[in-house]
């Protein structure tokens, strides 16, 4: 038996031809180890470190893997798995009971569906669905709001969760043939199940999180007058202040940039609020003489809560050599991506 491979628009998944008939007609997909139990192919194939997700067509089997593992690690043993269940002729299925359940049952044309309900089926059933399942993945009708706001709801399987150019095949693709033949119909929206939905929203939450941390990561430093208040006329955050106050007789500009930054107990990397045209700072002059030149001092930025707990639990020994705390704090910086 050779197994062939095909890539797919998901670079996380691949599709897997056998040379033999997998489903013959339908599809079913595996989510997780539960689901997977009642196939024993598809138990074996979640138990390959990485796997994410099985998906059986007609005559190919879908494999999707977690980003972080390399198809070169999983290939070998999904080979493996493939060719010995295919050439030993093992059922697919553990009963028909289950065979007939893992399949998808939207597509049947019913008694009590509308003449618009049965030809958007027929279209998914006849045009869309060979398309999409070129691709390794499947469609399933999830409903039509006939006497609303005229949506097609669907639902993407196999290779089709969470690809890149999904929502291009959903609008371009499906939603444009969909309107186009039938009238009633105004658009075309996928929907998730409630876990998919909860993992994405954690996903942007975390995304969202993270991407305001390194943001504002960086260590700051300030001039001792920028410490104590802003007292520029003029700042170089901003082309005019603010606002003014007025304090000992003379107005006081304040830049948005130093309050945000004040708030959070930092300022900017380099405070030129006095800065003459030849670079020098008020009370200082180009040869060194005159006032004390002003002394920056570093600002330790606002950790991450996540970075607070690590140094917390890291507890790094004072006795240690300077050198070694330096390093070990280096590293805790870098996990939080702070330079």
């Amino acid at each position: 038996m050779f197994i062939q491979t095909e890539a797919t628009p998901n670079d996380d998944s691949l599709k897997f031809i056998p040379g033999v008939t997998v489903m013959g007609d339908g599809t079913a997909e595996f989510l997780d180890t539960r689901s997977a139990f009642a196939s024993p192919l598809a138990l074996r194939l979640m138990g390959v470190e990485g796997v994410t997700e099985v998906f059986y067509g007609p005559d190919f089997v879908t494999v999707s893997k977690d980003p972080e593992v390399s198809w070169a690690v999983m290939k070998p043993e999904i080979y493996s798995i493939l060719m010995e269940n295919f050439s030993s002729g093992q059922p697919l299925f553990r009963s028909e009971e289950d065979r007939e359940n893992a399949g998808p049952q939207d597509m049947r044309i019913l008694d009590t569906d509308s003449e618009t309900v049965a030809m958007i089926k027929e279209l998914l059933e006849t045009r869309v669905r060979p398309a999409i399942m070129e691709d390794g993945g499947d469609i399933e009708y999830r409903g039509f709001d006939e006497h609303g706001d005229g949506l097609v709801r669907v639902r993407l399987k196999g290779s089709c969760r969470g690809c890149s150019s999904s929502t291009v095949t959903l609008k371009s693709g499906i939603e444009r043939m969909m309107m186009h033949y039938i009238p009633e119909v105004k658009g075309v929206e996928q929907i998730l199940d409630q876990e998919e939905e909860i993992a994405l929203n954690e996903f942007n939450k975390l995304e969202k999180k993270l991407g305001s941390k390194s943001k504002d990561s960086g260590k700051k430093f300030a001039c001792e007058s920028c410490i104590n208040g802003h007292r520029s006329s003029s700042c170089h955050h901003t082309d005019r202040p603010l606002f003014e106050i007025k304090k000992k007789g003379r107005p006081v500009s304040q830049c948005q940039k130093f309050r945000e930054l004040r708030q959070s107990k930092r300022v900017h990397s380099k405070c030129t609020c006095n800065e003459k045209k030849d670079g020098t700072t008020q009370g200082e002059t180009s040869k060194g003489a005159g006032t004390k030149p002003r002394r920056f001092i570093p600002i330790t930025p606002a950790l991450p809560n996540g970075l607070q707990d690590i140094l917390k639990a890291s507890q790094i020994p004072s006795a240690l050599p300077a050198d070694a705390r330096q390093r070990g704090m280096s590293r805790l910086f870098r996990v939080a991506n702070i330079a």
